[in-house]
């Protein structure tokens, strides 16, 4: 069985191990023009939406302009926050309208829904990122992250982040929707 070997990373303080010392490959620092960079930017952009139409349900339900709900918005911290507010929210509304109920149920289940595509998002955007010096293939450093405990630098499949993007762009579309069926509930009250 092969020992299994740690080093550092040139110029970095990236740490990889490896099982066998032909299959090190040497990761740098990826140019600014990487191709990762840009999934990475559309990860980003796609869980911003979605948190943006989470944060206009809050305002709508709220009864607040949006500057001013912003200002609320603004200082909470991820999907799973801004859910549990609209969740409180709808409770509230239940008491005097129980039809808001089928808007609760939705919010359980897109949140249930986010959970993965979040954990995925937040390794994608707050891993550090690599480029093998040879083939110019992305590596992840994954410091040991609970949900998949792993040290060091991983390959990565483009694929894998294409399906988080199309996992938070289903999920903002899905918001999205709700906050119109809300919106509109509303408007009609």
């Amino acid at each position: 069985m092969p020992k299994e070997l740690t080093s550092v990373v040139s110029s970095s303080s990236a740490v990889i191990t490896s099982k066998t010392p032909s299959a090190e490959p040497d990761y740098c620092r990826p140019s600014d023009d990487h191709p990762v960079f840009h999934y990475i930017g559309r990860v980003a952009a796609e869980w911003s939406r979605l948190e943006h139409a989470l944060d206009r349900i809050i305002w709508v339900l709220a009864g607040v302009i949006s500057s001013k709900g912003a200002c609320i918005t603004s200082q909470l911290l991820g999907a799973a926050a801004r859910y549990r507010v609209i969740q409180g929210q709808l409770r509230l509304r239940i008491l005097k309208e129980p039809d808001f109920a089928e808007h609760l149920e939705r919010v359980e289940d897109l949140m249930r829904h986010s959970y993965e595509p979040q954990e995925k998002r937040n390794r994608i955007i707050h891993d550090t990122w690599y480029a093998d010096s040879v083939e110019n293939a992305p590596g992840q450093f994954r410091s040991w992250p609970h949900k998949n405990p792993q040290f060091g630098i991983r390959s990565v499949d483009y694929i894998d982040i294409e399906q988080t993007i199309f996992a938070a762009r289903s999920l903002a579309e899905k918001v999205e929707a709700l906050y119109e069926d809300i919106n509109r509930r509303l408007s009609h009250a």
